[in-house]
């Protein structure tokens, strides 16, 4: 999403380039839906074919991403290879946005697809009693004391649960 202008094309490419060079094996692409079109083809590009051609040359000089204006520079970037990288795609809205962003042949090739719900209040309840379990063991064993805890708090730790801040909410 901090791409959505084609006007940030360097520094999309700097950043993608960087994250395919590095040594992290996974990449993680947020919210791809508000980001330009031109910049979810290159990502379609390097998932379909493992590899994007560029419009233009550059060097990577200084951490940046630059122009090649110098035909005879030695380090030209004309493409972006997917380095056996894996691209993992994120997103709130609903599944079929993916097709509609990247298409069908996109979709088809994606290995695994993960769709979460928010939490029901009887799973919210389970995680919470394993999460009080858990504190009573740390006590008994690290501090050797028995912790009783009346179960009303799991009412209180389910009403401050946020869904957008995950179980470390509670």
């Amino acid at each position: 999403s901090r791409y959505q202008s084609s006007s940030q094309e360097v520094l999309f490419l700097q950043d993608i380039y960087v994250a395919l060079s590095g040594k992290n094996p996974i990449i993680l692409i947020e919210n791809f839906e508000e980001a330009s079109p031109i910049f979810n083809r290159m990502l379609s590009e390097l998932v379909l074919e493992g590899n994007c051609v560029l419009s233009k040359r550059y060097t990577f000089k200084n951490n940046q991403l630059i122009e090649a204006t110098n035909t005879l520079s030695g380090d030209i970037i004309d493409h972006l290879d997917g380095n056996d990288k894996v691209l993992v795609f994120v997103s709130e809205k609903n599944p079929t946005k993916l097709m509609d962003v990247f298409g069908k042949s996109f979709v088809d090739k994606i290995d695994d697809k993960v769709k979460t719900e928010k939490l029901d209040d009887e799973s919210l309840i389970k995680i919470i009693e394993q999460l009080i379990d858990s504190l009573k063991l740390r006590c008994k064993t690290q501090l050797e004391i028995d912790v009783e805890i009346d179960s009303s708090i799991n009412d209180y730790l389910k009403s401050i649960y946020e869904p957008n801040d995950g179980i470390d909410s509670i």
